[in-house]
C-alpha cells in the first residue's frame, strides 16, 4: 500500500508526449498516489536511437524540455490555450497524477525541473563531481506550482559496491572501469579480464 512504483527514465526522445502521460496515467488509475513518472534524455547509440525515432524522415531532435512541458500538460489537462492537443483529455476519470520527476546531471535539467515545481533526480553516477551544484541549482530554480509536491523534492542516483571488504569492493569496480573507458567498443569484461 505505500510502496511507490515508477519508472527509473523514460527516454523521451523515444516516445510521444501523449503516449507517455497516457500509460502513467493508466499506472496511476491502478494504483493512485504511488507512480512516479521519470523523464530523461539519454541516447542508446545512432542504430537504436533510429530503430527507436518517432519519425525517420528526419534528423534526431532534441526537443526535451518542450516534451517534459508538454506531458505535464497532459498530466494536468493544463495545455495552454490554443495548442494543438489541448482537447485531448487523458485524466478523465482519473482523480490524481503521477508525480513527476526530471531525470539529469545538468543545470539545464536542474532548472527546467525547478521552474516546473516537479521532482528532481540527479544522475550522480553520470557526473558525481557536479552533484552538490547540481542540486543547489534545482533549488535555487524551484517554482511552486500544482504540478508537484509544492517544495523540492530531490532523489540522488549513484554506483555503488559493496564487499566484505574495501579490496574486495575495489575489485568489484575494475568491470565498470573498464567499460566505461572502452564505452561503444565491446562488452562488458569480466572481473578476470578487467584485473588483466
Amino acid at each position: 500500500e505505500n510502496i511507490r512504483v515508477g519508472s527509473g527514465a523514460v527516454l523521451l526522445n523515444h516516445y510521444s508526449p501523449y503516449a507517455t502521460a497516457e500509460r502513467f496515467l493508466q499506472l496511476e488509475a491502478l494504483t493512485p498516489g504511488r507512480i512516479d513518472l521519470g523523464m530523461g534524455r539519454a541516447n542508446s547509440g545512432p542504430p537504436v536511437d533510429l530503430a527507436l525515432a518517432r519519425t525517420r524522415d528526419a534528423p534526431l531532435r532534441d526537443d526535451y524540455a518542450s516534451q517534459v512541458t508538454e506531458i505535464i500538460g497532459y498530466l494536468h489537462h493544463a495545455l495552454p490555450e490554443g495548442h494543438d492537443f489541448a482537447a485531448l483529455d487523458p485524466t478523465r476519470g482519473i482523480g490524481s497524477a503521477p508525480q513527476a520527476w526530471v531525470l539529469g546531471s545538468s543545470g539545464n535539467s536542474a532548472e527546467l525541473a525547478g521552474q516546473l515545481g516537479i521532482g528532481y533526480a540527479f544522475a550522480g553516477f553520470i557526473n558525481p563531481n557536479k552533484v552538490k551544484v547540481g542540486l543547489r541549482h534545482y533549488r535555487e530554480s524551484f517554482t511552486p506550482t500544482r504540478f508537484g509536491a509544492g517544495t523540492p523534492q530531490v532523489m540522488l542516483s549513484v554506483n555503488m559496491v559493496a564487499a566484505p571488504t574495501e579490496a574486495e569492493a575495489l575489485e568489484l569496480t575494475w568491470p565498470h572501469r573498464v567499460m566505461r573507458s572502452r564505452t561503444f567498443h565491446g562488452q562488458i569484461p569480466t572481473v578476470a579480464d578487467a584485473a588483466a
